[in-house]
């Protein structure tokens, strides 16, 4: 089963380390892409990995580091 791409909202700490979501599907696989500055609305370019959602469909990435561009997907 498809369900449209999660809603993203990256976490405004200090750090940006994290990026936060919801809407996936229950236990949907979530990837994690860059997107170019250039184009902050589209579709991301290189692919970074991939997370599971929750039964309700939240999930978290943890970066390890800075990462102020991303978006996902998920499936």
């Amino acid at each position: 089963d498809y369900y449209a791409t999660p809603m993203i909202s990256p976490v405004f700490d200090a750090t940006r380390q994290y990026l936060n979501g919801s809407g996936a599907g229950p236990n949907a696989i979530v990837e994690i892409f860059r997107i170019d500055a250039v184009c902050l609305s589209c579709q991301g370019k290189t692919y970074i990995n991939q997370v599971t959602a929750d039964g309700a469909g939240n999930w978290t990435y943890n970066f390890g580091a800075p990462e102020p561009l991303a978006n996902a997907n998920s499936y």
